[in-house]
């Protein structure tokens, strides 16, 4: 994500020399923001998407998708409703279930909003598409949206095979959402499970190395759920995380934190968001096994 990020963001201040790219480079750039959780910057790319929406084609599909992601990402699922609907009506019949996944990305705006038969009837149509189309990758990502409509009882399988899917494919966010995703049902399995145990050591495995992919990756948002979880399961950082292991750039968080700096500043020094700086203090308390900024002067030392 930091690599495109880097690569994309010189080509969207020349827009007007991208012509029919244009669309493209900038869902890219919003996939991006949004993955590390900056909503607010993802936002503002959105105004030279905008006028591709009344497009029709694969142009018109790629923009109503993006603009359809940031308002379910802002929280505005019930607008994000027609945006989806217009890039299926753009796309025709000409589906393109890895950049448009429409019915996909409507289905989970459809149970946001409660309506979770169609929502059903959506998920089931963007498998079977994405199948027909012979995509692994649509596949397992319009499997892991289905994941959230089907029965409770089908849901980890579900999840298995999108996962499977993935094998060999170089498809590492995607691959981190559902190995989440696998890891909170198999938390949730109920106490009186006779796997119970097994579940719990899968879903730790699972989740150590979605935390550290997504740590290496700034992609904030999935860090933050699969913290979460280990916590919930008591993990405990082994010794080789102890201070000596930070990154540059945790410790430099961390030292600049223990002499008082407040996170705006940090963030402001660093040429960061505040989202990242809260972030990498989180990760900095699991690999010191400390709660909180006034026990930093101890464990790194005044």
């Amino acid at each position: 994500m930091t690599s495109a990020l880097d690569t994309l963001a010189p080509l969207a201040r020349s827009l007007a020399e991208l012509g029919d790219t244009a669309p493209l480079v900038i869902a890219t750039l919003v996939e991006c923001r949004l993955a590390r959780g900056e909503v607010t910057q993802a936002r503002a790319l959105t105004d030279d998407i905008v006028p591709w929406q009344h497009r029709s084609g694969r142009l018109g599909g790629i923009a109503n998708q993006t603009l359809g992601d940031v308002l379910v990402a802002l929280g505005d699922a019930d607008i994000a409703i027609p945006r989806y609907e217009a890039a299926g009506v753009a796309m025709g019949d000409k589906d393109d279930p890895e950049d448009v996944p429409w019915r996909g990305a409507l289905a989970l705006a459809l149970v946001r909003t409660g309506e979770i038969a169609q929502a059903r009837t959506m998920a089931v149509h963007q498998v079977a598409v994405a199948r027909a189309a012979g995509s692994p990758y649509g596949e397992a990502l319009a499997l892991r949206g289905l994941a959230v409509v089907a029965d409770s009882t089908e849901r980890i399988a579900v999840l298995r095979s999108a996962k499977a899917l993935l094998d060999g494919q170089p498809a590492a966010r995607l691959r981190a959402q559902i190995d989440t995703d696998l890891a909170g049902l198999l938390v949730l399995s109920g106490a009186d499970d006779p796997d119970r145990e097994e579940r719990i050591e899968e879903a730790t495995k699972l989740l150590v190395a979605v935390e550290s992919l997504s740590f290496r990756e700034q992609l904030w948002p999935l860090w933050g759920r699969a913290a979460r979880l280990l916590e919930r399961l008591g993990h405990k950082p082994g010794e080789a995380e102890a201070a000596d292991t930070l990154t540059q750039t945790q410790r430099r968080v961390a030292v600049l934190a223990r002499d008082g700096m407040r996170n705006r500043e940090i963030a402001d020094l660093l040429g960061v968001s505040v989202k990242a700086v809260e972030w990498h203090l989180s990760h900095v308390y699991r690999k010191l096994g400390i709660r909180s900024r006034g026990e930093l002067a101890e464990a790194l030392g005044a």
